[in-house]
């Protein structure tokens, strides 16, 4: 989870601590019997105690269950987020007729179930992993977006008049598709070691070492995958244009 995304959870946690009515209420009632029932101070000046020591009490001893809770809780609802849109990419992918992407598409999505158990919130995953998964959704998301990207093309290549220009675009997109294989393949590997690591509840500096070779590698991958998509959109559009 991302250190913006942290901090929301965090605020939201404070904000339904104070506005719980074991906190609110007393307080409240006791700032009212302080200041308009000067008899009963004593009263008062105890029910706005009793919130102030509520509110203290669920900030220290109940709180990192609380950021948990709704951690979880956007976690889940991302996750529903991101199911429906691989269910709509799949949709779009049946049309090029490809297995290739199709079948990187279903990697995909069995990577991000391996790595939704991973990552879970609720299973609290180890510190030194936090770098590692970061990582992970870097090279995932570009993956998907080279995906995205290949539909595209394969649309526009349907789409010209000319058949040169169609048959580089089908070239690009192999091309893209190449290496939106070799990212997965990056990926893939450093789930397996991740895996194996939590299986033996350690991971050796060496093995640890390699890990985050092979996450760099698949990132450079990913940043190739990037450029090129930025490439093909400055290389369709003027082509098209002259079409």
């Amino acid at each position: 989870m991302h250190s913006n995304q942290k901090t929301g959870i965090r605020i939201q946690a404070i904000r339904q601590v104070l506005t719980s009515t074991v906190v609110w209420l007393p307080f409240v009632l006791g700032t009212f019997i302080a200041a308009f029932s000067p008899g009963d101070r004593a009263i008062g000046w105890a029910g706005m105690a009793a919130g102030i020591l509520a509110a203290a009490w669920k900030l220290t001893v109940g709180f990192a269950g609380l950021e948990l809770q709704l951690a979880d809780r956007a976690w889940r609802q991302q996750n529903r987020q991101h199911q429906r849109y691989l269910r709509q990419l799949q949709r779009k992918l049946r049309q090029d007729r490809d297995p290739d992407s199709g079948k990187l598409l279903l990697r995909l999505k069995r990577l991000r179930q391996r790595m939704d158990r991973l990552f879970c919130p609720s299973l609290q995953p180890e510190p030194w992993l936090l770098p590692v998964q970061t990582q992970m959704e870097r090279l995932y998301a570009s993956a998907l977006r080279g995906l995205e990207n290949s539909f595209q093309i394969w649309l526009t290549a349907r789409d010209v008049r000319s058949s040169t220009l169609a048959d580089s675009l089908k070239s690009d997109r192999q091309n893209l598709l190449d290496e939106v294989t070799e990212s997965v393949n990056h990926l893939e590997n450093s789930l397996d070691s991740v895996q194996v690591s939590e299986l033996e509840n350690e991971l050796p500096a060496d093995e640890f070492a390699e890990l985050r070779q092979e996450l760099d590698r698949g990132l450079e991958m990913a940043a190739n995958i990037d450029r090129r998509i930025r490439e093909l959109d400055q290389q369709v559009g003027p082509a098209l244009r002259g079409d």
